[in-house]
């Protein structure tokens, strides 16, 4: 037999080999098998990515687009190769089956999942397997799972305190605020800013929050007066929420409070003018009770010497 011969006749045995293991029966054995399995599970992190092969949570803002990246492993399915592919699942339900392709035997190759655009606040479960597909049967070869929080930031219940301030009044009067983190996971780095007073002096024009928990509260207040140049009216103070999220990227809101103005409490002017003439008899009368006393005093003769009695 020529080289030719030979070579024809090497391939013709592993081919019939080759065909032979993908249709043997597998012993019997609960699934997954592990006869190809999940070295490494890569989820989008933020602006990154985090390793979940054992488990665990990745966290992404929402709108943000994630990619999940499955890397597996052919360690006895099929000879020389097996035909592997890929399931996913979110919250149960099957999202995604990767085409079916060749994996030759302690090799890897890898499905990726990507630009899938996510909303929040939810916290999404994945459920990801590797199947070997051998003469039309399919076998579960591997699962893992692992959880995606989906972060979004909000301020929540905003309640600025009902506020009446004297027009003119140089004694400040204080006025507090309160909001929610509406959101589900820390408000970073938080701060409140007055961006428009509407005309009212307002102190301090912005404060720092600090860090504020999921469904956390944050109080604050501000001292407020009001110029003798407003009117007698309803204002509205426009304030602007900052914060950042766990990738450090800022975010802000808008929110609006009421302060009614009032006038200074106003004596009548025929009632001053009473006062002022009440002020004033009473005056004279006390001048004019003095002067008489006095002059009595001046004019009354003096007593005379009493004669010695015999």
């Amino acid at each position: 037999m020529d080289k030719k011969g030979l070579v024809i006749v090497l391939f013709t045995c592993v081919l019939i080999l080759s065909l032979g293991m993908n249709y043997l029966i597998l012993p019997v054995n609960a699934q997954p098998y592990y006869d190809a399995y999940f070295t490494s599970i890569k989820v989008t992190h933020g602006d990154n990515y985090i390793e979940l092969i054992n488990g665990g949570t990745a966290k992404v803002y929402d709108g943000q687009r994630v990619w999940v990246n499955l890397t597996f492993y052919n360690d006895n399915c099929g000879w020389p190769w097996g035909y592997l592919y890929t399931k996913i699942y979110q919250d149960g339900n099957l999202v995604g089956t990767s085409d079916e392709r060749i994996v030759w035997l302690d090799t890897s190759d890898v499905d990726e999942w990507k630009y899938t655009t996510v909303y929040g606040p939810t916290t999404i479960h994945y459920k990801v397997e590797v199947w070997w597909e051998s003469a039309g049967t399919h076998y579960l070869e591997d699962i893992n799972e692992f959880d995606l929080k989906v972060i979004k930031l909000s301020v929540y219940n905003w309640s600025p305190s009902s506020l009446s301030v004297e027009r003119g009044k140089t004694t400040a009067s204080t006025w507090s605020v309160t909001f929610d983190n509406g959101g589900n996971d820390y408000m970073y780095s938080t701060s409140i800013s007055v961006v428009d007073s509407a005309g009212l002096q307002i102190s301090p024009m912005s404060q720092d929050l600090g860090d504020i928990i999921a469904g956390g509260t944050k109080s604050t207040t501000f001292s407020v007066t009001a110029p003798t140049t407003l009117a007698v009216n309803t204002y509205t103070v426009t304030f602007r929420i900052d914060f950042d999220d766990f990738r450090g990227i800022s975010h802000s809101e808008t929110k609006t409070a009421s302060v009614d103005v009032s006038a200074p409490p106003i004596i009548p002017m025929d009632y001053t003018l009473f006062i002022i003439a009440a002020v004033i008899i009473v005056a004279g009368i006390i001048a004019v009770v003095s002067v008489l006393a006095l002059r009595r005093r001046k004019e009354a003769p003096l007593p005379s010497p009493k004669e010695p009695t015999p």
